[in-house]
């Protein structure tokens, strides 16, 4: 029996978890050493004491009452089921305990064993864990991108609340349903497929990898997204994580960015094709306008003039139409720019009255120009725009009238310290248009009827361009017109006044000078090499500078252009810019490296591109100065006296 007792004290002394027995008042029995490690006390501090010197408040001052209770009643709160508590130690510190209660019968009487475990590094883990799963929590409700967990079937465990804004769905909707019915078709069927091969291979089709794919919202819509996809193992086994990204407006930018990249190089090739007809087709009609030209230049019987006049103007019309498709084409490629710089408005006005003044006298039209514009005698502006979109509507109205006038007005709409508004107007006795159709005449290829069209001709075009470069130039454009009663088109357009003083434009006597330098570069000879590929035009600039006194050399080439200029010095080379074996570009850039004088002939550009910028482009080129064909002589020869004075 000792030795019992004795056997039974060493359990109890050398056991890892602390033993108490408490008699049925409260008072403590027996305390091992493992609960003088948790509490602090040793055995002679607490034997004989109640039970509540271990314990905080509130559990304390209601032990007694447990006790009390459970003897009264038999209701067991405690004892022989267990709870987690808190300990109070020595020093007043306390740890949570797991406390395991016994009852047992001991000389006649009952005691109260309980068992104690100090549970603080496991409280410690589970608050570690849960600050853990809190964050994670957070971390995942907050996240910007979609994230989603299945488990190995598919099944959706985890969905944030970014998905719900994404899919649409609550998560209450998708929980536990397989992760398919966020997905259209074909990704829908093929998703289950992908998680069974992987596992069953370990090859990779978008688990680790990512991919974009589709989703498909509650509502049936679908959307671009970026999915990436993580695997991980859990208690509950293997689980996949989807990070979602919405990336419509991602793909929406690249799409605006292709379609931009793709105007621009629709652009380039509008701009190419532009320079290629502007050659293909201004290099022929030069042929046909100079050789037609020099033909009426000869002694011709009255029908061949007739026939020779009908093929010019039939060329000239031809002209026209080439120039205003080319012109539409270059503002809609946004290739056309307007040329500012100091004019003097009354010589465009005038210039376009001794034009149209005897065009309108022929038909037996009264032609007018009234100028109201005093105290102006330059602005800034693009003039030869102005002069296009003005000679576009006088000649409509000469076109359209059969009798009685055609008068031009000018005069101030408006004045803003240095800014001045002018308004033009066109008006005439013709025919007058409807008003359901005046809208349409301002449209590309429109014109009032089709019985107008085979009257009196032209493409519908004229009035569509005026319209663009009056837009480009800041103004507005319109008319009022009745049928029989004739029509008023007008443009009021913004111009910047110019000081007269700070004008540097010539005056009316230097442009008679300069006309009359002109002239008298006629009746000097000049040795010139022109070069130029098409027998046509080299024909027509042999016969027109030879007629004009001047010798003519031939090149047919940029090549043969190059060896004429390095065996020979010339006073003048007209360079045709495109031409086999070299272009006109590269020829004068060979011609430069010549020693002088060969190197330093003044070189004129004569060419079918006429697009804007060329002129740059040539006098970086090394030429001097260009002239556009169909070649207008008397203003090629005003280029020629410039280029040969800036020379001297």
């Amino acid at each position: 029996m000792e030795s019992s007792a004795i056997q039974l004290k060493a359990v109890i002394d050398t056991a890892v978890d602390g033993i108490i027995i408490i008699d049925r008042l409260g008072s403590i029995k027996l305390f091992n050493s493992a609960c003088e490690k948790l509490f602090g006390y040793t055995p002679q501090d607490v034997l004989g004491h109640n039970v509540r010197m271990l314990m905080p408040a509130p559990y304390r001052v209601e032990h007694d009452g447990y006790l009390d209770n459970y003897r009264r009643t038999g209701v067991r709160k405690i004892i022989g089921i267990g709870r987690e508590v808190l300990g109070q130690r020595k020093d007043g510190s306390t740890f949570p305990m797991e406390l395991s209660v016994g009852e047992a019968a001991a000389d006649g009487d009952i005691v109260y064993v309980g068992i104690i475990r100090d549970i603080s590094e496991r409280k410690h883990a589970e608050e570690a864990l849960r600050a853990s799963e809190a964050k994670m929590r957070a971390v995942i409700e907050t996240a910007v991108d979609g994230l989603i967990i299945i488990d190995a079937d598919g099944n959706v465990q985890i969905y944030n609340p970014a998905c719900e804004r994404l899919f649409g769905y609550a998560p209450g909707e998708v929980a536990g349903r397989n992760v398919r019915m966020l997905m259209p078709a074909p990704y829908r069927q093929e998703h289950d497929s992908y998680i069974t091969n992987y596992q069953r291979t370990g090859v990779r089709k978008i688990i680790g990898i990512g991919r974009e794919v589709v989703g498909q919202r509650k509502d049936g819509s679908t959307f671009p997204m970026e999915l990436s996809v993580g695997e991980a193992i859990t208690d509950g086994g293997r689980v996949y994580v989807g990070i979602i990204r919405d990336i419509s407006e991602r793909k929406t930018a690249m799409e605006a960015v292709s379609t931009a990249k793709q105007a621009e190089a629709a652009n380039r090739a509008k701009s190419e094709f532009l320079a290629t007809m502007s050659h293909e087709l201004r290099t022929p009609m030069n042929g046909i306008l100079g050789m037609t030209g020099l033909l009426l230049d000869t002694p011709l019987t009255a029908d061949q003039r007739d026939y020779a006049e009908a093929v010019q103007k039939s060329g000239e019309t031809l002209l026209t139409l080439l120039n205003n498709i080319l012109d539409l084409s270059k503002i809609e490629a946004g290739r056309f720019e307007l040329y500012d710089r100091p004019f003097d408005p009354n010589e465009v006005l005038d210039g376009i009255a001794a034009i149209w003044e005897s065009q309108a006298n022929r038909k037996g039209l009264e032609f007018f120009v009234t100028n109201d514009l005093r105290g102006v005698s330059a602005l800034i502006g693009d003039p030869d725009r102005l002069r296009q979109i003005l000679v576009n509507l006088v000649s409509n109205a000469v076109k359209f009238t059969s009798s009685g006038f055609v008068a031009l007005r000018v005069k101030r709409e408006a004045s803003m310290g240095e800014k001045i508004v002018l308004r033009f107007e066109v008006k005439d006795s013709g025919i007058g248009i409807a008003e359901d159709v005046q809208s349409r005449l301002f449209r590309k290829f429109e014109q009032a009827d089709t019985a107008t069209a085979r009257t009196y001709g032209g493409s519908g075009l004229g009035l569509a361009i005026c319209r663009q470069l009056t837009e480009m130039m800041g103004g507005h454009i319109g008319l009022a017109s009745a049928p029989g009663r004739g029509s008023t088109f007008w443009v009021t357009l913004p111009f910047d006044v110019v000081e007269t003083e700070s004008y540097g434009g010539p005056s009316t006597q230097d442009r008679l000078r300069s006309e009359a330098r002109s002239e008298d570069l006629g009746n000097k000879s000049l040795n010139i090499l022109v070069a130029e590929d098409h027998p046509y035009n080299q024909k027509l600039m042999v016969a027109r500078l030879g007629t004009a006194g001047h010798r003519v050399t031939l090149a047919n080439d940029g090549v043969e252009a190059v060896e004429k200029a390095r065996q020979q010095v010339f006073d003048l080379i007209l360079m045709d810019v495109r031409m086999p074996e070299m272009d006109g570009i590269q020829a004068t850039a060979e011609i430069r490296k010549l020693p002088p004088p060969h190197g330093n002939v003044p070189i004129i550009a004569v060419t079918a591109h006429a697009m804007r910028g060329d002129r740059e482009r040539y006098i970086e080129a090394g030429m001097d100065d260009y002239v556009s064909k169909p070649v207008d002589f008397t203003a090629l020869f005003q280029v020629v006296q410039k280029v040969l004075e800036r020379h001297r």
